[in-house]
């Protein structure tokens, strides 16, 4: 019967037998050819991080990108709403209280819809929710 070899996990110290990640901290852990120490104070090297040469490119500032210019794009046009209000009410011949209506319905049907979408993200998940309500804009 093969014995699995403790290692010490680099992130908490404590000893763990798991091959892939510690035991109470879940770091993930190479077992292999044992890195070099580090003396106290020394500064890590970037291979040593990332596992490999060079940098790693973070595809979360793609996300954040992605969500800044989506909610700069959808909360510009709806509340610019303003700049069109008298193109609006000339076009549809409404008056100013009806126009103003209109937006104020929307902005009210909105927050009620919130609640139903937030309930529609917990059960039903993030993805599915999103995907469909993003046709909708």
């Amino acid at each position: 019967m093969r014995r699995s070899r403790t290692v010490r996990c680099p992130n908490c110290g404590r000893r763990t037998h798991h091959e892939y990640s510690c035991r109470w901290c879940q770091y993930p852990i190479r077992l292999g050819r044992p890195a070099r120490l580090r003396r106290a104070g020394e500064p890590i090297e970037k291979a040593e991080i990332t596992g490999r040469g060079g940098p790693r490119f973070f595809y979360g500032y793609i996300v954040v990108a992605a969500a800044v210019l989506i909610l700069t794009i959808t909360q510009g046009t709806f509340y610019s709403f303003g700049v069109f209000f008298k193109p609006l009410a000339e076009d549809f011949g409404w008056t100013r209280a009806m126009t103003a209506g209109a937006f104020s319905l929307s902005t009210v049907l909105f927050g009620f819809l919130y609640i139903f979408t937030g309930k529609l993200n917990d059960t039903i998940g993030p993805r599915f929710v999103l995907t469909v309500t993003g046709f909708f804009l």
